[in-house]
């Protein structure tokens, strides 16, 4: 992995998607009202993304619940 090479996206699903395939959130931006999550690794990122687009990507259900419930704590607490 480079060093700088990170995947930044502020879509929802992408995100759940990214943290349940237990890829590591470098930081958070705000920008306006839209956050911005960087991942790290961004060539695993694209192709899980590409995976998920796919309809190829596959996923327990318990590990995207729990992506949802940390990343919204993330949100929330961001916008207190």
């Amino acid at each position: 992995m480079k060093k700088n090479d990170l995947f930044n996206t502020s879509d929802f699903n992408e995100i759940i998607i990214l943290y349940a395939s237990d890829l590591k959130i470098n930081k958070t931006e705000t920008v306006g009202a839209r956050m911005y999550f960087y991942f790290e690794d961004g060539t695993k990122c694209r192709k899980i993304l590409s995976d998920y687009l796919n309809d190829t990507l596959i996923m327990s259900v318990k590990k995207i619940l729990e992506s949802v419930r940390v990343i919204k704590s993330i949100i929330f607490k961001r916008n207190i």
